[in-house]
């Protein structure tokens, strides 16, 4: 869903930092 959001619409590396730091911290805590 993110993936396609980002192949979608542009984003600034700006936004791509910031959902990775999401994803990261979904990630390590469904751990």
């Amino acid at each position: 869903l993110v993936l396609h959001a980002l192949s979608v619409k542009q984003t600034s590396k700006k936004e791509l930092a910031r959902i990775r730091r999401l994803l990261d911290e979904l990630e390590g805590g469904s751990k």
